[in-house]
């Protein structure tokens, strides 16, 4: 589950069960590639992003960047 909050500060909730990877390790590093911070537990994870411009173009690359880090696992 991917929740989003877009505006100039954009947060999101991304929360994972039942899978193999822990939610960090899944959208942690992309989170962090797209200029925002974060960080969870193992099933759920949090954060942010500031000064945000296009907020849903960022969802868009945000939700395809986990998309296929979940292709990969």
């Amino acid at each position: 589950i991917l929740l989003f909050s877009p505006g100039r500060k954009s947060n999101f909730i991304f929360a994972v069960n039942e899978l193999e990877q822990e939610a960090r390790e899944i959208i942690g590093e992309i989170v962090t590639e797209l200029g925002g911070r974060g960080g969870g537990s193992k099933d759920v994870y949090t954060g942010g992003f500031t000064e945000v411009e296009e907020p849903l173009e960022l969802f868009q690359r945000l939700k395809n960047e986990v998309r296929e880090s979940l292709g990969r696992a």
